[in-house]
């Protein structure tokens, strides 16, 4: 909690290296990261009663939905998605190149957090950002045939399957995604 950055509107977030300098690269925030801090929080208000780390988690649960995460408005709603790495100072997110499906670089690490902060904090933001993990994951969907479908992998190289970059892992792709 002391070395959380506080936002006045009650966001928080926790940059990669609280001691790099500003312009230093690791001076950059880790949306999927922040995930697993916002998890601990969470863990340790239901296993404590302690307010103040329900606040935590609520302040970097807004940080999460409302400063690095892009919306985007399609026929099925509404898509949500995050950057792999965001720079506060930047003007927008920045990320490795590229929507991700998996559990440690992509989208797939927002399911249980949001679903965690649902359960224990009900709001119909967990829910719409939810559904539109769902959407995002729908659109960015590709059919293999032969009722296969997945997802293409951010600008990695190896990963092809029918002359389609597919990663069916668990870190940048299907696996880490389709296991929740």
């Amino acid at each position: 909690m002391a070395v959380a950055e506080k936002e006045d509107q009650g966001r928080i977030y926790w940059y990669q290296s609280v001691s790099a300098p500003k312009g230093h690269p690791n001076r950059k925030v880790k949306p999927g990261a922040m995930c697993m801090t916002t998890t601990l929080f969470l863990d340790a208000h239901k296993r404590t009663g302690r307010e103040e780390f329900g606040r935590t988690a609520d302040g970097a649960a807004r940080w999460l939905l409302e400063v690095p995460s892009t919306q985007e408005e399609n026929s099925l709603g509404v898509a949500w998605s995050w950057p792999f790495t965001y720079h506060p100072s930047a003007t927008g997110p920045t990320s490795f190149g590229g929507w991700a499906s998996g559990y440690n670089y992509g989208v797939g690490k927002f399911v249980p957090v949001l679903v965690a902060l649902h359960r224990q904090r009900p709001g119909k933001k967990y829910e719409d950002a939810l559904r539109g993990i769902i959407v995002q994951c729908k659109i960015r969907a590709i059919d293999l045939g032969n009722g296969k479908i997945a997802w293409p992998a951010p600008e990695l190289t190896n990963f092809t399957q029918n002359n389609v970059e597919i990663c069916n892992g668990y870190c940048f792709g299907v696996a880490g995604t389709a296991m929740h």
